[in-house]
């Protein structure tokens, strides 16, 4: 029997069950002031995952972007610990409270499924290139580890400096849509494009690999503040090839993955 397109799959409705998929850019649980739809913890967040395919999703928690960053980081860590082959964990780091970061990240230190570090600049009130944010890129950098952040087409130009200072870091841009985006994957070999459509990515898909080029784009969906079923037929049912769908949509992260030391096929 003929293996079915990633496009038919969804088409039917049927999950991506022969592509390894993850999620590089998802969150957990409840969101103060948002109405966040269906169960937002892990096994309502389990049940969507296994009814579209997604093997692994990279998570930080609302919690700690939206009420109090410790107890939400508390929340990734227990979330991880108890789910490892589901989720990976982004520790969030807010510039305004540097000794709740000091405190979060020595407890990263002891947990084996968290990735990197997660920070929302819009969310944080503060400039992506402010210096305060210098332990956010300096942890994971020392650590061969990653670092998410949420951006849009104004603050992307703003990573630079952290880009040229940390060469060795993985520095993922949030929504990324737009050319300051993709001027700066492609100048900077240690910055990567993600998907997600909440915020800022006013492209499609096509245009984002185009732009930004294939090894550079990473699938992420937001879930579940929202519907992953839309941000992965977004790239399911791009005009793309089945070999880059499937990169873009797990093999790029599996890649960054094992690089930093962490289970991913390949």
């Amino acid at each position: 029997m003929a293996r079915s397109s990633i496009a038919e799959l969804i088409r039917r409705g049927e999950p991506l069950s022969d592509t390894w998929v993850v999620d590089a850019h998802a969150h957990y649980g409840h969101f103060t002031g948002f109405y966040v739809p269906g169960d937002p913890c892990a096994p309502g967040m389990i049940r969507q995952m296994d009814r579209i395919g997604v093997n692994v999703a990279c998570i930080s928690t609302h919690a700690a972007l939206s009420a109090d960053v410790s107890f939400g980081n508390d929340i990734m860590f227990r979330t991880v610990a108890e789910y490892p082959d589901r989720f990976y964990g982004y520790v969030v780091v807010h510039p305004g409270w540097p000794e709740k970061a000091a405190a979060d990240l020595a407890r990263a230190e002891k947990h084996p499924n968290v990735i990197g570090v997660k920070i929302h600049p819009d969310g944080h009130n503060c400039r992506a290139d402010d210096p305060r944010y210098e332990r956010a890129f300096a942890w994971p950098a020392e650590r061969g580890l990653m670092l998410l952040a949420h951006s849009g087409k104004n603050s992307a130009p703003q990573f630079a400096q952290w880009l040229e200072k940390h060469p060795t870091l993985t520095v993922i841009l949030g929504h990324a849509g737009s050319d300051a985006h993709a001027e700066v994957v492609r100048k900077y070999p240690n910055a990567y494009a993600e998907t997600c459509g909440t915020t800022g990515c006013n492209w499609w898909p096509e245009e984002i690999v185009a732009a930004c080029g294939v090894d550079k784009v990473l699938w992420g969906s937001d879930f579940p503040f929202h519907d992953a079923r839309n941000e992965i037929g977004r790239i399911g049912l791009a005009n793309l090839d089945d070999e880059v769908k499937a990169k873009v949509l797990g093999g790029n992260m599996a890649r960054l993955l094992r690089a930093a030391g962490f289970r991913a096929p390949g």
